[in-house]
Order: structure tokens, then sequence, then C-alpha cells
């Protein structure tokens, strides 16, 4: 790992095939204060984290701050709004040590590897709620299961609009979710977003599908074995 972060850090463009890189991740956040970079997400109410491969961390090898944050699924106007309140990107690169420990904590984003994390991370949700709309959701789209675009809309405006579907808002139903209820947890809570195609595969704002994608638990960096925070300073074209 100490090979990867020089050669990031230096803005070296590649590292030699004989660097093995396996069993390492990485992970991009953002935050205002330090003690928004304590944990894999910067919220605490997010008990799920993506991460991406050491195929993924290669590839980052090389390109501007911005082109990264693109290249992971982000829109320049999206980095622009972070950065226009106050916050700042890093790279978190670490390891969960042995490559057991790796397969066990870390999921490849496909629909059933999804369903499988969310009984684990949601135990209090009734698991039968997965079983029921599992087919709908994996062959179903973003905008077939919302036609009115409001999961989009009450996504983008956060935790201010009542109607962002929050852990509490979501738990306090008192009947069933409906289907776009679900869809919108998955993708305020989890980060399922309406790109999200479910083959493992981030894809760009422009359509271009890009690297594998996992997930794992959320959690404190200081229960990882090996860890780095690397600064991420994105350069945004005016509007």
């Amino acid at each position: 790992m100490d090979q990867y972060i020089r050669a990031f850090q230096s803005g070296a463009k590649t590292l030699p095939e004989s660097f093995d890189l396996s069993g390492i991740y990485g992970r991009i956040t953002k935050g205002k204060k330090d003690s928004d970079f304590d944990c894999l997400s910067e919220d605490s109410n997010k008990r799920l984290s993506w991460l991406v491969d050491h195929d993924t961390l290669r590839g980052f090898l090389g390109k501007s701050h911005l082109e990264l944050l693109i290249s992971s699924g982000h829109s320049i106007e999206y980095v622009r709004h972070q950065l226009n309140s106050g916050k700042k990107f890093k790279l978190i690169v670490f390891s969960f040590g042995s490559s057991e420990k790796n397969n066990d904590e870390v999921k490849l984003a496909t629909w059933d590897n999804i369903f499988e994390l969310m009984l684990r991370a949601y135990p209090e949700i009734d698991p039968t709620i997965w079983e029921s709309y599992k087919n709908d959701l994996k062959s179903l789209t973003y905008e077939e299961i919302d036609p009115t675009g409001n999961n989009l809309k009450n996504y983008y405006l956060g935790k201010g609009s009542e109607n962002f579907m929050s852990n509490e808002r979501f738990f306090a139903l008192k009947r069933r979710p409906t289907l776009s209820e679900v869809r919108a947890f998955l993708h305020h809570q989890v980060g399922l977003n309406e790109l999200f195609k479910g083959d493992g595969r981030t894809v760009q704002h422009d359509g271009v599908v890009t690297d594998n994608e996992y997930l794992t638990k959320n959690r404190q960096l200081n229960e990882l074995p090996q860890c780095v925070l690397l600064d991420l300073n994105p350069i945004v074209p005016n509007s």
C-alpha cells in the first residue's frame, strides 16, 4: 500500500504491474470538519459505504482529481455544489488485513448482494420486503418505479425535505412500504441512485460504464488495520 500512496501523492501516472495492490480498497468521501472523516462515510446514519478496488485505484493514477471524481460517478455540478458549500474531498485508501476478511467484509454491488447486505445492516426491516420487491427492483428502471421524479428531487433537497426517506421516516411507516418508498430508501440511505444498474459496475452521468463498485459496513477508520487519508483538490471550471 505504501508504494501506491507515494505514487498518488507524487502524481505518478502508473505503477509497474509487479506492484501487487490486491486487497487494497478506496473510498472517496467528503466533509467540512476533521470529525467528518472519522468513518468511511461522513454520515453516521449511513450503515453501508461504497468502495472501489485495487484496479480502480490503479486507474486513478495520472488523472486529475476532478477526473477521478467524475470517473467515480459524480457530476461536475455535484462537485461544484459540494465545494461551494464548504466541503472538501478525500480519498481513503485502506485494507482489512487478511484476504479471508476482505472476502467477508466487501461485496460487489449487485442486486443479490445488496439484498444480503440489507438483511445484515438493517435487521429491523421486515426481510420479506426484500423478497417481495426484489424482482421489480431488478427489472424496472428508476424512472419506471418513480415516474414523477419525486424520489430524485427529494434526494437533492436533502434531509430538510419532509419527503426525504431517512431511516427514521422509513422505520416509522405504519404500513408496508410501497415499491417507490423502498427505492427511495435504497437511494437516500444506501446510495443506489438513478444510475445504479445492479451489475456491480459504476455508471457515470454521461452514461459511460467504468469500474467495479463494492459495498461494506460503515465503520470508524481506526478499526481498519491499514488506512491513509489523501487530500483531493479538484479544480472545477466556471459554470
